[in-house]
């Protein structure tokens, strides 16, 4: 069953044991839902049936500021201090923060990498329906997926004196949101059409940046991307999340000079 399928047939209440499957080997699409409910699904019914977390947002508090009172026993050229409660989301990443540099050893590798390819694949398909919406990061999430089926080690991480290897391939898309950063997982993204891999990986973005993710939507991370490629970053480093074993940062994408057959030409890097 496709996650987005899954999550469908949980939002509708669908007995997936009496849909079948007209993927590949049999696998349960989000079109086998819709012609087992004998109709289309829209975006906005989906988001409307989803079962949500509700994320804890205390109430702000008012600034802790000198008062009166208290202004004789502040430093004369002291300035006042001003407190703000964090959300739970934001409690959560400060732990997870420190826990990861506090207990994982990180070891950081730069390259540069030419993507005239990828640049071509993406505005080639871009403008068919099925990969509407289509970005770099999906494109990436793809690869590094298939790269970590050829090299299943690096889809290991520590623990407790083993090598823990993952049976699936997890990718934890970094997501910004207005009260800081979750990281939605695209469950077994290797298997995922790339048409599938788009609509699934926009809907739990989408879904983060709502404040309407579900408990499975940030579980079971195996390996993350963090892309910061809007913004005018060339490299950065990011932290491994806890329970993984390493982390792609990935930067922008810009036109620069290379050598290529002894001429030098623009690429895209």
């Amino acid at each position: 069953v496709s996650p987005l399928a899954r999550n469908i047939a949980l939002s509708f209440g669908v007995d997936l044991t009496r849909v079948t499957g007209s993927g590949e080997g049999g696998r349960i699409l989000k079109r086998d839902i819709e012609a087992h409910l004998g109709h289309q699904i829209t975006d906005e019914e989906i988001e409307e049936r989803s079962v949500v977390i509700e994320i804890e947002r205390p109430a702000k508090p008012a600034p802790l500021l000198a008062t009166a009172e208290t202004a004789e026993a502040e430093p004369a050229a002291g300035a006042p201090r001003l407190c703000e409660q964090l959300s739970s989301v934001r409690q959560t990443m400060a732990q997870r923060m420190v826990e990861s540099k506090t207990n994982i050893p990180h070891s950081y590798m730069t390259a540069k990498l030419l993507v005239d390819a990828l640049a071509k694949m993406k505005s080639s398909l871009k403008p068919l329906p099925q990969y509407e919406g289509l970005t770099y990061n999906q494109l990436l999430i793809k690869a590094v997926a298939l790269a970590l089926r050829a090299v299943p080690r690096m889809n290991s991480a520590y623990d407790q004196g083993a090598l823990r290897q993952c049976p699936e391939i997890n990718i934890g898309i970094v997501t910004a949101v207005s009260d800081g950063m979750l990281i939605p997982v695209l469950k077994q993204a290797d298997r995922l059409s790339l048409a599938d891999l788009v609509i699934e990986a926009k809907g739990l973005v989408q879904r983060a940046r709502a404040g309407r993710s579900k408990p499975e939507d940030l579980q079971g991370g195996t390996f993350s991307i963090c892309n910061m490629g809007m913004f005018p970053v060339e490299n950065f480093n990011a932290i491994i999340t806890p329970g993984q074993g390493a982390v792609l940062a990935i930067g922008s994408v810009s036109e620069e000079p290379v050598a290529d057959n002894g001429q030098v030409r623009i690429g895209q890097i």
